[in-house]
């Protein structure tokens, strides 16, 4: 099963930006990873005082952002046909404008084929 959680970096920024009008970057980008799953191929456990993911190997521009409901913003990220083929992507990282992590998601891992068009979806809640 997969699971997302907020990093406390960004809640500390986002409580940053209350308390002290700091800059709040905007969501912008979304890195994936192989590094997310166990031995067994379950899930890692995501780390919300991780400075990044288990291991990362693509970062792309988000595809799109919406908000599908009030209190939530939908980030989407997509790997391409023909990128990463053969790897098993089991991470997902939603980023910043400035590169810095905003939220984790990890899951079974999922072998990647030529042509297939892989998305997924961080939806931080607020």
């Amino acid at each position: 099963m997969a699971s997302t959680v907020i990093s406390n970096a960004w809640r500390a920024r986002l409580a940053d930006f209350h308390a002290a009008g700091a800059p709040l970057a905007k969501f912008a980008f979304m890195s994936f990873g192989d590094g997310g799953h166990n031995p067994d191929d379950t899930p890692k456990a995501p780390d919300p005082d991780a400075p990044g993911l288990y291991h990362e190997v693509l970062r792309v521009p988000l595809h799109n952002v919406s908000r599908p409901t009030p209190y939530a913003v939908e980030c989407e990220g997509r790997i391409e046909p023909g990128e990463l083929v053969g790897i098993k992507v089991s991470e997902a990282m939603l980023l910043d404008e400035e590169g810095r992590p905003v939220a984790f998601k990890t899951f079974a891992p999922k072998v990647r084929e030529a042509d297939e068009l892989y998305q997924v979806f961080i939806e931080p809640l607020f």
